[in-house]
């Protein structure tokens, strides 16, 4: 499902997560900015989600932007300060993924990233 992130500008996330409040922001056809966004790059996206999505995503106020890396193995977790993304944790198969947007959410790195 397609997001708007400001009037004219859409994104369609790999995975977004909206907390209780933001419920209000779902839409039938489309969605304002959610909570948390969720973008698995591969070699043609990688820039793209590094660069113009981290900005757009920074600058409709969103939250949370994890980027999953597969070839790395990595998954950035950035969270919003002011108006950038700050990297807030660098992980990796073993360690776990806790989302700072909803307290009960934590993932373990190796599912996200689809390793043992």
């Amino acid at each position: 499902m397609p997001i708007r992130l400001w009037p004219g500008k859409f994104r369609e996330p790999d995975v977004m997560l909206y907390t209780a409040a933001g419920r209000a922001r779902v839409q039938a056809e489309s969605a304002g900015p959610p909570d948390l966004v969720v973008e698995v790059q591969f070699p043609g996206t990688a820039r793209l989600d590094a660069t113009d999505k981290l900005a757009e995503h920074a600058q409709a106020g969103i939250p949370e932007y994890w980027r999953i890396d597969p070839e790395r193995l990595q998954v950035e977790q950035n969270v919003l300060e002011g108006s950038a993304y700050a990297v807030h944790a660098v992980l990796g198969p073993g360690e776990i993924v806790r989302a700072t947007v909803v307290a009960d959410i934590a993932c373990p790195a190796a599912a996200l990233l689809g390793t043992p």
